[in-house]
């Protein structure tokens, strides 16, 4: 074999990577891909707070809605751990990282408006999340934090 023919052999040998460095390069990605993931994970407690809120708000306007199309009562009932609203055939149970308090555990929507001011507080370890029930107008806002 000449000396040119070995150099080139030897060059094209070394023109890639070895084993050792492409798993260095996957295990950096590993550990960054993990780091990534392991961040995200805050962002899930808001997004079931969120959910629910939103949740429990489309569920009382249907209720408010039913009572003044129906021209008959709808109770909501409220529990630690949900809701439910028998006329809608809803029973809501919450993700055990959230809870609920409210004003009254009871809240009946006729077709009159509500003569008081009802308030549902749904928590969680990084904040609330408030559903406020208007009196007189019935006018049901989510507040989120």
């Amino acid at each position: 074999m000449t000396a040119s023919k070995t150099a080139h052999l030897c060059a094209t040998r070394r023109a890639g990577f070895s084993l050792f460095e492409a798993l260095i390069v996957l295990a950096l990605f590993s550990l960054l891909a993990g780091l990534s993931v392991g961040a995200m994970r805050p962002g899930q407690s808001s997004l079931h707070l969120r959910q629910a809120a939103a949740q429990l708000t489309s569920d009382l306007k249907r209720a408010k809605l039913e009572a003044a199309t129906s021209a008959a009562p709808v109770t909501v009932k409220a529990a630690p751990n949900g809701y439910a609203i028998e006329a809608l055939g809803v029973s809501q149970e919450l993700p055990d990282r959230l809870s609920l308090s409210y004003t009254t555990e009871e809240l009946i929507f006729t077709l009159d408006a509500l003569a008081s001011y009802e308030r549902f507080t749904l928590t969680d370890a990084k904040g609330a999340a408030h559903v406020d029930i208007a009196p007189l107008t019935g006018e049901i806002t989510l507040h989120m934090p």
